[in-house]
């Protein structure tokens, strides 16, 4: 699909860099009419590590889908990385180094997305594409720094670096606080199937930004549970279970897309 640069060729080849030539063969890409264009799915998980995945060796977690994922698709085994929330989410919309977005630190407004920044969603808005935010922004909180002035026609989630609690928390739904009566990992994936079904026939781009497996270590019993029955501490649980709970999450929008009939022209990120 997209090439993979040798390491000693360049330095930062990352998936930012992936998905920004991905637009770039969208948008010049004129010859095909607008419902023929690949709907595109790109989602972050918050803080979940390289050996956080069976697929890695992991023998103690589960995470098939993610494993389906990798298996199926083109795997970016050379990444160069900001080791923070905000710089890494800046790189990733705009496909730029993050210190050239203005954003170089998770907080005290080094968070902050400058406007004159062109994002994913901004490019491919132009061309025709119905654009959503569902999970954590954290580039901007203040309502001229929305994700809503940022080339999303949707927003749903939170603009900060992390919430407090992620069960039957207020989130934000298009500039309107939102109460959620749900465990904030299944509200997501909710709002995600949603965005998807009402948007199955127009090309769209859905940027799932997941806040899981951030702190604090919440999650529903029953995940919890699972590892603790295999022996394991109760943080170490927990975090595992907040995995998993993801995992069947991107395993429910993937049975939703084969269900549509959209399998075949969206591309996963």
């Amino acid at each position: 699909m997209l090439p993979i640069q040798n390491k000693r060729k360049t330095r930062l080849f990352s998936y930012a860099r992936q998905v920004a030539l991905l637009v770039l063969f969208i948008l010049n890409t004129q010859g095909a009419s607008l419902p023929d264009r690949p709907n595109i799915i790109v989602i972050l998980t918050d803080d979940q590590g390289y050996g956080d995945l069976s697929l890695h060796g992991n023998t103690l977690i589960q995470t098939p889908n993610m494993d389906r994922l990798a298996k199926e698709g083109v795997r970016v085994k050379e990444f160069y990385v900001t080791p923070l929330c905000a710089t890494t989410r800046a790189s990733l919309l705009t496909g730029r180094y993050n210190q050239r977005t203005g954003v170089f630190w998770p907080t005290k407004g080094a968070e902050v997305l400058r406007h004159g920044e062109v994002t994913i969603a901004e490019a491919l808005k132009k061309v025709g594409y119905h654009t959503s935010i569902i999970g954590k922004w954290h580039l901007g909180r203040y309502g001229q720094y929305s994700p809503l002035t940022h080339g999303f026609d949707e927003f749903f989630g939170f603009r900060d670096g992390m919430i407090d609690d992620y069960f039957d928390t207020t989130l934000e739904h298009n500039g309107r606080p939102t109460q959620i009566h749900n465990y904030i990992t299944n509200a997501l994936t909710e709002a995600a199937l949603r965005f998807v079904q009402t948007n199955q026939h127009q090309p769209f781009f859905l940027y799932l930004s997941y806040n899981a497996p951030h702190i604090p270590n919440q999650v529903p019993e029953k995940y919890e549970q699972a590892y603790i029955d295999q022996g394991l501490p109760s943080q170490l649980a927990k975090v595992y279970g907040m995995i998993s709970c993801l995992d069947d999450g991107i395993g429910k929008i993937l049975q939703t897309l084969q269900k549509l009939h959209l399998d075949e022209r969206t591309i996963i990120f």
